[in-house]
């Protein structure tokens, strides 16, 4: 009972981030230590699959996929979605509460990425078989620098005219892409759909649905963006297992590249450009750097400090643990 709660737990932090445009479920899934599991558990939905739910081989079927896994983690991501939009979104549309917020996530990612950084760099004194002989070497830091690329990219891009009523068939591309990115860590899915223009839309369909408004319409949007979320999941699972499987130590280095790229999304010293407008996806925020003489400033620096020392602190606790009980 104990491990489905932790397993509910990690998939409700991963729901807040993926509404949150620039922070990634996956980052969450890789700091919480679930990362090999989730994608192994999704690659594992194929053919195969489908052929013991035909024979109605449960015991195999549930054994294939971490049935359980699945779906307790799916209950959180679910929760932690539709809470966020209800509870953080308004949050960040609050010009006092925003940069707190922000600061948050900043602090998270900033300790993950640290943690990771160290994590690859044990490898080369380990003593361990299995990690000398993927221990990383100067070439692969490249590929960090190639994911850093990327996610500046992504996190520097021109926002898209936001789209009022997209077509079902770019809703479901938009899906497929952006669930493909959430399931990366570094990459920002709600960034990806704030890129191409659908995250306003996408965002509010809760609210209108729960004030009874356009129930049939929002509903058919939902299911069409599901199937595309759907679709994303089972195609880039695979791919990623199969490299995890061959090229462990590129594919972390790159994925640390796509979380230190993410760092500009989370900057909380901002602008609001638009303060009359009352959609978070439509308004425009400016960077700016922050005023050491400000007490606001101090507080929310300290923020980011109090939380990324937090998670921090709970890993490597967590991992002295691990250590001691094996």
């Amino acid at each position: 009972m104990t491990g489905d709660l932790t397993t509910f737990v990690r998939g409700f932090l991963m729901g807040v981030a993926d509404v949150v445009p620039g922070v990634s479920g996956g980052t969450v899934a890789l700091l919480t230590g679930i990362y090999p599991r989730l994608v192994n558990a999704l690659a594992n939905i194929d053919w195969t699959t489908v052929g013991l739910l035909k024979q109605r081989r449960w015991s195999e079927l549930v054994s294939r996929i971490d049935l359980r896994f699945l779906v307790t983690l799916g209950l959180g991501i679910g929760t932690g979605l539709l809470l966020t939009i209800l509870t953080v979104v308004r949050l960040l549309k609050d010009d006092v509460t925003r940069p707190h917020v922000l600061a948050a996530f900043l602090g998270m990612l900033i300790a993950g990425t640290i943690l990771m950084t160290l994590g690859l760099a044990s490898n080369r004194s380990g003593v361990d078989a299995e990690v000398k002989k993927h221990r990383p070497h100067p070439g692969h830091w490249g590929w960090a620098a190639v994911g850093l690329a990327i996610a500046l990219a992504i996190s520097l891009g021109q926002q898209a005219q936001p789209i009022t009523q997209p077509s079902l068939w770019y809703l479901y591309f938009s899906a497929v892409v952006a669930i493909s990115a959430m399931i990366l860590p570094g990459i920002s899915g709600a960034m990806l759909l704030l890129l191409m223009g659908v995250y306003g839309f996408l965002v509010h369909i809760p609210e209108e649905m729960l004030k009874g408004e356009h129930l049939l319409g929002n509903l058919i949007y939902l299911i069409v963006f599901a199937l595309g979320c759907l679709t994303g999941l089972l195609t880039t699972t695979k791919v990623l297992r199969w490299m995890l499987q061959h090229w462990p130590i590129r594919v972390t280095c790159f994925l640390l590249g796509l979380m230190v790229g993410t760092i500009p999304c989370l900057w909380p010293f901002q602008i609001n450009k638009t303060p009359d407008e009352p959609k978070l996806a439509l308004r425009i925020y400016e960077s700016r750097w922050p005023e050491l003489a400000s007490v606001n400033d101090l507080a929310v620096g300290l923020t980011a400090l109090l939380i990324g020392s937090l998670i921090f602190g709970l890993s490597q606790w967590a991992s002295r643990k691990s250590s001691l009980a094996s």
